[in-house]
């Protein structure tokens, strides 16, 4: 048999709840994992992948992406916990002893300078994607 790809119908009828657990499990999961793996020069393995410096304090954003996940999820999702999070961060992950890192961080940051953004505008990536 061949594969054939998803029909946008196909794809319209995911669901989002089943898809936000799936990707908190495994987010939570690739975190608490991190202390338990083996290091290569100095720094702990994430997954498959071996650090050259140290970005525990990018992977603790897993633990925002669950808050943010938590206050969404449910019959009544708060909206507003969830943009409080992604302003202002819960103090999982940290730029500084006195500045959070926050999921509006992430996603507003100019990664202008970057080789691999930079090979994807350069490819004719949309850089407002």
């Amino acid at each position: 048999s061949s594969f054939t790809a998803p029909s946008p119908e196909d794809s319209a009828r995911v669901n989002p709840d089943a898809s936000q657990a799936m990707l908190s499990r495994v987010l939570t999961a690739s975190a608490f994992g991190v202390a338990s793996l083996p290091r290569s020069s100095g720094y702990p393995a994430l997954g498959p992948y071996m650090p050259v410096s140290n970005v525990l304090e990018h992977a603790q954003m897993t633990e925002e992406v669950k808050a943010f996940d938590e206050a969404l999820t449910g019959e009544n999702p708060d909206y507003a916990k969830a943009k409080d999070i992604y302003m202002k961060g819960t103090g999982a992950s940290c730029k500084s002893p006195v500045k959070t890192r926050t999921l509006q961080g992430f996603a507003q940051a100019d990664l202008a300078g970057e080789s691999y953004y930079d090979t994807f505008i350069a490819a004719g990536a949309n850089p407002k994607w």
